[in-house]
């Protein structure tokens, strides 16, 4: 009796055994198949999925009298550059509220200046309420309760060296997530994880240069 016949026999005779053994060998194989396609799924997107939820992972600051152009070219010719935002800021000493025969004021902070882009493109200073508009300035939840800010008002800022800018107030908008923006750029303190402002308005880039 050869092999072949020997084990025909086999399965002939346990039919129900060699049915459960197959059943068995092949749901483990399944298995071991849709773990092996989980992990390679999951590796194709982790990076993605991990930079999901910040969509500004760097900055570059430039000297003073830099030209912006050519470093956003040199920037963009980085493979590993998927789009880059022109920003400024400038920092007040204080900002103040004077209206209905009461005044508030509030310490330090910043205005930042960006492009009409910048929030689709960043997923940053999305507006909770009012609107954009040009030469106005969309204020930080905090800076509108500590001052009681609405839209419609006109808050004073006190500037480095004395100057003092008047800006109506159009909406207000989510500071949420950035802290790489408002954070110190000095390295020093960085590595202390210093905190972010919290009083923050933002409004165009060529209202900001005009401050």
């Amino acid at each position: 009796m050869n092999m072949g016949t020997h084990i025909w026999q086999l399965v002939s005779r346990e039919r129900r055994r060699t049915l459960a053994a197959a059943v068995g060998v092949a749901i483990a194989a399944a298995l071991m198949m849709s773990v092996v396609l989980f992990g390679s799924a999951s590796g194709t997107t982790v990076t993605r999925r991990a930079l999901a939820a910040q969509p500004v992972d760097a900055q570059a600051i430039l000297a003073p009298g830099a030209d912006g152009a050519a470093a956003a070219a040199i920037i963009n010719a980085d493979p590993a550059v998927r789009a880059t935002q022109p920003f400024d800021l400038v920092h007040f000493d204080t900002a103040s509220l004077a209206k209905a025969g009461a005044a508030t004021q509030t310490s330090a902070g910043v205005i930042v200046g960006v492009d009409a882009g910048f929030q689709a493109s960043t997923g940053l200073f999305n507006l909770s309420a009012g609107t954009v508009v040009p030469g106005q300035i969309a204020v930080s939840r905090d800076l509108a309760t500590n001052l009681g800010l609405t839209p419609g008002d006109s808050v004073t800022f006190s500037l480095p060296g004395g100057q003092r800018m008047d800006l109506l107030v159009s909406g207000i908008v989510d500071t949420s997530g950035a802290d790489l923006i408002l954070g110190p750029v000095d390295a020093a303190h960085r590595a202390v994880a210093a905190n972010p402002p919290v009083n923050v308005a933002v409004t165009d880039g060529p209202t900001l240069a005009n401050l």
